[in-house]
Protein backbone atom coordinates (compact mmCIF):
# COMPACT_ATOMS: atom_id res chain seq x y z
CA UNK A 1 0.00 0.00 0.00
CA UNK A 2 1.14 3.48 -0.73
CA UNK A 3 1.03 6.30 1.79
CA UNK A 4 -0.18 8.69 -1.09
CA UNK A 5 -3.88 9.40 -1.00
CA UNK A 6 -4.49 9.27 -4.63
CA UNK A 7 -7.40 11.47 -4.18
CA UNK A 8 -4.89 14.71 -2.89
CA UNK A 9 -3.76 14.47 -6.27
CA UNK A 10 -4.79 16.41 -9.64
CA UNK A 11 -6.55 14.79 -11.99
CA UNK A 12 -5.76 14.56 -15.54
CA UNK A 13 -8.40 13.85 -18.08
CA UNK A 14 -8.69 12.82 -21.15
CA UNK A 15 -9.03 9.81 -24.35
CA UNK A 16 -7.14 6.96 -24.34
CA UNK A 17 -5.40 6.59 -27.87
CA UNK A 18 -2.95 3.37 -27.73
CA UNK A 19 -1.84 1.11 -24.65
CA UNK A 20 1.80 0.97 -24.20
CA UNK A 21 3.78 -2.54 -23.23
CA UNK A 22 6.64 -3.00 -21.59
CA UNK A 23 9.85 -4.91 -23.18
CA UNK A 24 7.90 -8.22 -21.63
CA UNK A 25 4.90 -8.15 -23.04
CA UNK A 26 2.83 -6.89 -20.32
CA UNK A 27 0.74 -3.83 -20.20
CA UNK A 28 1.89 -1.19 -18.20
CA UNK A 29 0.92 2.05 -19.67
CA UNK A 30 -1.21 4.20 -21.72
CA UNK A 31 -1.28 7.22 -23.78
CA UNK A 32 -3.73 9.57 -23.19
CA UNK A 33 -5.11 12.44 -25.77
CA UNK A 34 -5.27 15.30 -23.02
CA UNK A 35 -5.80 18.03 -25.36
CA UNK A 36 -5.35 18.62 -29.24
CA UNK A 37 -1.48 18.48 -29.48
CA UNK A 38 -1.23 17.40 -25.99
CA UNK A 39 -0.55 13.84 -25.23
CA UNK A 40 0.12 12.13 -21.85
CA UNK A 41 1.94 8.84 -21.21
CA UNK A 42 0.59 7.03 -18.31
CA UNK A 43 2.44 4.08 -16.71
CA UNK A 44 1.21 1.89 -14.07
CA UNK A 45 2.66 -1.36 -12.63
CA UNK A 46 1.98 -4.58 -14.71
CA UNK A 47 0.07 -5.74 -12.01
CA UNK A 48 -2.63 -3.48 -12.94
CA UNK A 49 -2.25 -4.13 -16.59
CA UNK A 50 -5.25 -7.35 -16.68
CA UNK A 51 -7.66 -4.87 -14.62
CA UNK A 52 -7.42 -1.96 -16.92
CA UNK A 53 -7.32 -4.01 -19.89
CA UNK A 54 -10.41 -5.44 -19.26
CA UNK A 55 -12.11 -1.79 -18.57
CA UNK A 56 -10.61 0.81 -20.33
CA UNK A 57 -10.93 0.41 -24.30
CA UNK A 58 -8.89 2.63 -26.94
CA UNK A 59 -11.40 5.51 -27.35
CA UNK A 60 -12.76 6.03 -24.05
CA UNK A 61 -12.94 9.15 -22.00
CA UNK A 62 -10.69 8.33 -18.20
CA UNK A 63 -9.22 10.52 -15.07
CA UNK A 64 -6.14 9.56 -13.81
CA UNK A 65 -4.63 10.10 -10.57
CA UNK A 66 -0.81 9.97 -10.56
CA UNK A 67 2.15 12.05 -9.86
CA UNK A 68 4.29 13.90 -12.97
CA UNK A 69 7.54 12.70 -13.32
CA UNK A 70 10.30 15.22 -12.48
CA UNK A 71 12.11 14.36 -16.14
CA UNK A 72 12.81 18.17 -17.67
CA UNK A 73 13.87 19.55 -20.67
CA UNK A 74 14.34 18.77 -24.62
CA UNK A 75 14.72 14.99 -24.38
CA UNK A 76 11.27 14.68 -23.00
CA UNK A 77 8.80 14.47 -25.38
CA UNK A 78 5.82 13.20 -23.83
CA UNK A 79 3.72 14.62 -20.20
CA UNK A 80 4.64 11.56 -18.14
CA UNK A 81 2.27 10.20 -15.35
CA UNK A 82 2.81 7.69 -12.39
CA UNK A 83 -0.98 6.43 -12.13
CA UNK A 84 -2.29 6.16 -8.79
CA UNK A 85 -5.61 6.04 -9.54
CA UNK A 86 -7.89 5.04 -12.77
CA UNK A 87 -11.34 6.23 -13.04
CA UNK A 88 -12.63 5.14 -16.78
CA UNK A 89 -15.60 7.94 -16.70
CA UNK A 90 -18.84 5.55 -17.32
CA UNK A 91 -17.31 2.78 -15.39
CA UNK A 92 -16.32 4.39 -11.97
CA UNK A 93 -13.13 3.84 -10.55
CA UNK A 94 -10.82 1.23 -10.94
CA UNK A 95 -8.75 -0.01 -8.19
CA UNK A 96 -5.96 1.61 -7.30
CA UNK A 97 -2.05 0.73 -7.23
CA UNK A 98 -2.34 -1.64 -3.91
CA UNK A 99 0.53 -4.51 -3.71
CA UNK A 100 -0.72 -7.57 -5.13
CA UNK A 101 -1.35 -10.47 -2.29
CA UNK A 102 0.95 -13.62 -2.13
Amino acid sequence: MHWIDPQCLPPTQGTVTQFVMNRHGELDGLLLATAPGKTTLVHFPPHMGGEVEGAIKVGDAIAVHGVTTRRRGARRRLRQLAARDVCVCHLGRLPTDAVPGP
